[in-house]
């Protein structure tokens, strides 16, 4: 989970609504909508995996060792991101935690 501190500011300042690929152990509960790409999930009011949809207003994202083992996966989340930014309509942003081991 981020720290609280860096929620309440990006909540504040930067409209952050939703918490793109987390999972139910480390979502923040104050962000009133998560995905998760495990769908065990669902079960605890998680949006179905992140990737399957559309990255669209304003985001964060967890880009942890926990969720994706190899750089790859890394890359692929950044350009779906930007993709997805790129094809929306509708004013986007994320920011993206990115964890090195």
């Amino acid at each position: 989970m981020h720290p609280p501190h860096i929620i309440t500011v990006l909540q504040k300042w930067a409209l952050v609504t939703k918490e793109k690929i987390a999972s139910l152990l480390d979502h923040d509960p104050t962000l009133p909508r998560y995905w998760s790409e495990h769908p065990r999930d669902k079960a605890f009011r998680a949006n179905g995996n992140a990737l399957s949809s559309n990255f669209t207003g304003f985001s964060i994202c967890h880009d942890a060792p926990i969720y994706h083992e190899n750089t790859g996966d890394r890359v692929f989340i950044i350009k779906a991101c930007n993709s997805s930014a790129t094809l929306s309509i509708e004013a986007t942003a994320t920011f993206m935690f990115v964890t090195l081991e």
